[in-house]
């Protein structure tokens, strides 16, 4: 991860995505697949995050690669490592098992 200049993740499907929480931890920028676990982190980083289609052409998908190489504006931001914590990720998914079950017994 230190040498480099973006993180790039097209998985078509994830649980908790802990490569890419290392990425953010380490200040990378992201370029990741348009799915679920990658959107719910794009929420809480969209300046560090960059969602694309998974059918995205492979020309496309260099061309937003180079950009982010190239975005300086965005490489000196420091991520607040308290939203990556273990805990607050735990009490987040908590928090949505409860409400999906529809009570507080979890």
């Amino acid at each position: 991860l230190d040498a480099a200049s973006v993180f790039v993740s097209m998985s078509v499907s994830e649980g908790m995505p802990n490569s890419v929480l290392e990425a953010l931890s380490a200040g990378k920028l992201c370029l990741l697949s348009d799915i679920e676990p990658h959107r719910e982190l794009h929420q809480l980083f969209p300046d560090r995050i960059t969602l694309v289609s998974l059918d995205i052409d492979e020309g496309s998908l260099a061309e937003i690669m180079t950009d982010l190489i190239y975005e300086k504006s965005k490489k000196d931001m420091v991520i607040d490592s308290d939203i990556l914590s273990g805990e607050k990720m735990g009490q987040t998914y908590l928090a949505f098992y409860r409400e999906v079950l529809g009570h507080e017994s979890c």
